[in-house]
């Protein structure tokens, strides 16, 4: 059998184990707490992809032409 990519060895901790949701605003998370959330590859990369499409979609094509966004 093949060894685990790493992502999957670091998620084995918290399979099968139910937590409570987060909330960075109103609790002191801790910086190990961030380095878990960074580590999770799937989630960034969902949020690139999202954030670009916002983007893209932000200027109608036929403004686009005319109009900067920041």
């Amino acid at each position: 059998m093949d060894p685990l990519p790493e992502q999957e060895l670091f998620e084995l901790g918290y399979r099968d184990y139910l937590q409570s949701p987060l909330q960075p605003l109103m609790d002191n998370l801790e910086a190990k707490t961030y380095e878990i959330f960074e580590k999770d590859t799937v989630k960034y990369s969902q949020y690139q992809r999202a954030i670009a499409k916002a983007l893209v979609d932000r200027v109608p094509d036929e403004d686009a032409s005319r109009v900067t966004t920041c």
